[in-house]
This record gives C-alpha cells, structure tokens and sequence, in this order.
C-alpha cells in the first residue's frame, strides 16, 4: 500500500499568487492544488486509471474567495466552482474503496480546498487574521492534474501529470 495523491494544479498566476500567499504565512509555503483524491492502494492500478481519466477533464475557472479554518489544524482557501464536484464524482465512480474518508464519496467529508498552512498544534487567530489581511478574492484556472506519492521523509514524487490545455 502507498499513500498517493491525485491533485489539481493551476495556471503560473493563480500558482505562483498562492505560494506567496503560502510563503507569507509558513515557511515552506504549501505547494497550491486542491485534492481530488488521496489513496492508501498500490500505485500501478492508480496510475492505469489516472492515465484513463485524465485526457476526460478539460480546463475549468475556479473562485478563489474565502479563508478559513478547515479543522483547527488547517488554514484553507475555498475555491468555488461546479465541476470541482462534478469531476470528484467522476473520478471517483471507480476505486472509491482505495480513498480515505476525506476524500471518497462514500465517506462524504468532501471539501475542495487549498492549503495555505498547517500546524499540528493548531492555527492561532493572528495566523487567521494575517492571511485574511493579504487575501483579496479573485478567478484563477485549474490547468492540470497530478498523481502524486508521499515519501518517508514526507516529501512527495510526481508519479504522472497530465496537462487540461489542449495543444
């Protein structure tokens, strides 16, 4: 069994507006991408039916809107945008069994989010209020998906990517 990670990326702008974003709060910043999927399963049938689905999703505009304490522990940006759960579903018509309870429709936690800091101790107000004092709303696009596997070190290796822009 392998921890691995389907992820969304974006565009160089809306990428590189969030990990300063990131970076002015934690140091390192958090890599911008909102999970579509995270598995305990072994890592070959994930990349067959990540290389089936990926040419399926074409590039789709995303709300950047709001902050908020996912748990205690995470500070999120909510992004907003229809086929976010739409394409969550679709993924995850197969497989489902192999996603943890986050991220798998049966578990029905599913919360597209980004990431901008974490602390297992916990995200003190002034953490909050400083994030919310740099943030302004605005569109970015979701432009690629990854398949992604963590590492011991809590490093992770890109297994496969696959961009939405058709050339």
């Amino acid at each position: 069994m392998r921890d691995l990670s389907v992820i969304w990326t974006f565009d160089e702008e809306t990428e590189g507006w969030l990990k300063a974003l990131s970076g002015a709060l934690i140091s390192p910043p958090v890599y911008p991408h909102i999970t579509l999927g995270h598995y305990l399963w072994q890592e070959a049938p994930l990349l067959n039916y990540f290389s089936e689905m990926a040419p399926r999703f074409k590039p789709f505009r995303v709300q950047l809107g709001e902050i908020i304490l996912l748990n205690p522990q995470v500070l999120a940006c909510l992004p907003k945008a229809p086929e976010l759960i739409r394409f969550h579903r679709l993924f995850h018509a197969r497989h489902d069994e192999h996603a943890d309870a986050f991220t798998s429709l049966s578990g029905g936690c599913y919360q597209p989010h980004i990431t901008l800091a974490s602390h297992e101790e916990g995200i003190d107000q002034a953490l909050l209020q400083a994030a919310r004092a740099r943030f302004s709303p605005r569109a970015g696009e979701v432009r690629g998906l990854k398949l992604s596997r963590q590492e011991a070190d809590g490093s992770f290796t890109i297994l496969k990517e696959h961009s939405l822009i058709q050339a």
